[in-house]
């Protein structure tokens, strides 16, 4: 993820702006310009977070409906709230409503160890694999505090939890990334 506030050329509206704009005024164009700017942070939050051999398709599809839900929920959307954390949220809730679909199950064809790829047997390859056998929620928030950049504070707002209950279990999760890729090294 790039800049916070996201600023294209000198003079380009904020994400914050474009979002009142939509959710307020009813600007489809606002709402347009701010998914193409953003569009890609949330297939890179789906990419992170999913696992399988066709999680780049699940991964659009995901953001697809994410950008859906942003536009019946544009009413929500409250001018003192940052926008990354909103946007977030909905792709969290997309995440989970969709991990509840599957039957508490975000994977499509279990570890992810028999893929392919560039990284397969390096250490790169090994590290996705101790990720990528991680629960979804520890992974999905240490991809929301580590990948995207996001406080805290603003990882707990996005997945309900209070912000010493993220540090807890992002500490957690870290240690058990490490047992499993300690175990996986041998």
């Amino acid at each position: 993820m790039s800049d916070r506030n996201r600023h294209g050329a000198a003079g380009e509206p904020t994400d914050q702006e474009l979002m009142l704009r939509f959710s307020r005024g009813g600007d489809i164009e606002s709402f347009d310009m701010l998914s193409r700017r953003r569009c890609g942070d949330v297939c890179a939050f789906f990419r992170r977070v999913l696992r399988g051999p066709d999680r780049e398709k699940r991964a659009e599809a995901l953001a697809r409906e994410t950008f859906s839900r942003m536009i019946r929920n544009r009413n929500d959307y409250r001018k003192e709230e940052k926008f990354l954390t909103w946007m977030y949220s909905k792709a969290y809730g997309v995440l989970r409503d969709e991990y509840l679909r599957k039957g508490g199950s975000i994977s499509v064809g279990g570890e992810a160890e028999g893929e392919g790829g560039e990284d397969g047997g390096g250490l790169a390859g090994r590290l996705r694999r101790a990720f990528e056998s991680l629960p979804f929620e520890m992974r999905a928030l240490v991809v929301l505090k580590h990948f995207h950049g996001l406080s805290g504070a603003e990882t707990g707002r996005i997945a309900g939890l209070g912000e010493e209950t993220v540090w807890l279990r992002l500490s957690t999760a870290l240690h058990e990334l490490r047992r499993r890729f300690e175990r996986r090294e041998r």
